[in-house]
This record gives structure tokens, C-alpha cells and sequence, in this order.
């Protein structure tokens, strides 16, 4: 990579991405090994944790913490 082709900041490539948008799509994986995809409404944090709602009684990160945004 030249300098004149340099990646921008971090920062800012993230910002590009996350402000036009506000829902992802989070895959987890169920009990019997197959991947549950679901959409959600999220809320970046200082652009490095992301909040979103789940229903109270989800257990899919309880059960096995892999996570796919």
C-alpha cells in the first residue's frame, strides 16, 4: 500500500459504516449446532461496543457465547 492509498483511520471507516445504519444481523448457534440468524435494532457506543434488546428469556448466549455481527 502507497501513501497515497493509505486505509483511513480506524475511526473513521467505522463511523462510515455504522452511522447510515442501525439494525445487523446477529447469528448465534442453537442447541443442536445449526446457526439462528436474527435481525436487531443496535446503538454503537463510542463505536466499539454495540447494545441492542433481546427477549428476556433468550438463552442463546447463555447457552454458547459465540457471536457473529
Amino acid at each position: 500500500m502507497t501513501a497515497n492509498t493509505a486505509a483511513p483511520p480506524l475511526a473513521a471507516t467505522a463511523r462510515s459504516v455504522m452511522d447510515p445504519i442501525r439494525y445487523m444481523v446477529l447469528g448465534t448457534i442453537d442447541e443442536d449446532g445449526c446457526t439462528r440468524t436474527s435481525p436487531v435494532y443496535f446503538v454503537p457506543h463510542r463505536y466499539r461496543d454495540l447494545y441492542w434488546v433481546s427477549s428476556p428469556t433468550s438463552h442463546h448466549l447463555k447457552r454458547d457465547n459465540r457471536l457473529s455481527a
